[in-house]
């Protein structure tokens, strides 16, 4: 992970007592909670892909199967849950009870998420314009995350905004464009791929170039009500 991820995954432990136990939802690789950890926190992975379970294992972390929308754990099992890129797998109002279920009283949330002023203009859009009509289907809005926090009884909450650059040569944009490094250009045809792809290197034509994208990422932190 990057110094300026370890460094978004810190400011969300800020806080937070020594040896708290931290659920990673939809964690994935473990990336995340390997700082976490680092740190002396108690993190859990639960994700649905045995895949990337699999490489969260392989880093000593406890690891569990499922999803945000029904999260095999008991009520106030938690010091807090941790959200990064996504909430927005599936119904997200679904995945905010259960996470106000599973954090303790007075635990603490912390979503990582992209606002819709950010999604709307993002680097992959430009190049993707699918890209931008499904981000703008799957990611929530971000007042409605916080209407809905406060519905479900949670207190002090407060948003923000972190902006990351990003810097690749050419030829590591149009590798990682291939690869559908982000989930979203997954849900493009092959012909999309492909025409923005050679409208990237069209304008792009040096492969050595450095090309500096911004990443807006949105924080929203809340804790769970006595």
């Amino acid at each position: 992970m990057r110094p300026e991820g370890e460094a978004r995954v810190r400011l969300a432990l800020r806080g937070l007592d020594p040896a708290a136990r931290i659920l990673d939802i939809g964690g994935g690789t473990g990336a995340h909670s390997r700082v976490m950890r680092s740190d002396g926190y108690f993190p859990v992975v639960v994700d649905p892909s045995a895949a990337q379970r699999a490489r969260a294992a392989a880093l000593d972390l406890p690891v569990v199967g499922g999803v945000g929308q029904a999260l095999p754990f008991a009520d106030d099992s938690f010091d807090m849950a941790y959200f990064h890129l996504s909430l927005h797998y599936g119904d997200w109002r679904a995945a905010l009870a259960e996470t106000v279920r599973i954090v303790r009283p007075g635990g603490k949330l912390w979503i990582w998420t992209f606002s819709r002023e950010y999604l709307e203009t993002s680097f992959t859009g430009r190049w993707f314009p699918s890209v931008g009509m499904h981000d703008l289907a799957r990611f929530p809005e971000i007042d409605d995350v916080v209407a809905h926090l406060t519905a479900f009884g949670m207190v002090s909450i407060e948003t923000g905004t972190v902006i990351e650059q990003v810097e690749r040569t050419v030829s590591s944009w149009e590798e990682a464009f291939r690869a559908r490094f982000v989930s979203t250009l997954q849900l493009i045809d092959e012909d999309e791929l492909e025409t923005g792809i050679q409208r990237f290197l069209d304008e792009h034509p040096q492969p050595e170039e450095m090309i500096v994208s911004a990443l807006e990422f949105a924080s929203i932190c809340g804790f769970v009500g006595d």
